[in-house]
């Protein structure tokens, strides 16, 4: 009987906690804003767009909205700043990081696998793409509430069960 209710629990776990890339970008702050810059923008729009929405990427994109590259506020400091460019004149796609060098989410990538990504190659943002379609846009931050999120739920159900209250049946 118990190793019944042990098996429903994990199993009810493991789906509860199957969140992908498009539905932690339905939660992040990019989901609410136009995170996508066009690639003969000046610099100096781009960081305009970087301190109005509180963020730290754009996606770039060419007249058609496809992929050209990603532009982050660490592509500012490394290729405008320190090198005293002038940021109203140099374009986007000239200091972006251009495709195919950007590693990028599938809408069905886990939490798990965002985050590996993202360790991986030591950044803080991941363009969610299909088909070459822009998805959205995710970031570490985002993955960090996410797992909060999942622990806190996880805590609550297993006090549930060790309480008596069932835990995952809606005994409470």
């Amino acid at each position: 009987m118990y190793k019944s209710i042990i098996t429903k629990s994990i199993s009810c776990i493991k789906r509860s906690f199957s969140t992908n890339a498009s539905q932690i970008f339905q939660n992040s702050c990019y989901s609410k804003i136009d995170y996508k810059i066009h690639q003969n923008a000046s610099v100096q729009d781009a960081v305009v767009r970087f301190a109005a929405f509180d963020i730290g990427c754009l996606a770039v994109v060419d007249d058609s909205q496809k992929l050209v590259g990603i532009f982050s506020e660490g592509d500012y400091i490394k290729r405008v700043a320190s090198v005293g460019k002038d940021s109203s004149i140099i374009t986007v796609k000239d200091v972006c990081t251009l495709s195919p060098n950007i590693l990028i989410a599938k809408p069905e990538d886990t939490l798990e696998q965002c985050m590996s990504k993202m360790h991986f190659k030591n950044i803080r943002h991941l363009i969610i793409v299909d088909n070459f379609n822009i998805k959205g846009l995710i970031s570490i931050k985002d993955l960090f509430r996410e797992t909060i999120v999942r622990n806190e739920l996880l805590i609550k159900r297993l006090s549930n069960l060790y309480i008596g209250k069932g835990a995952f049946f809606g005994s409470e």
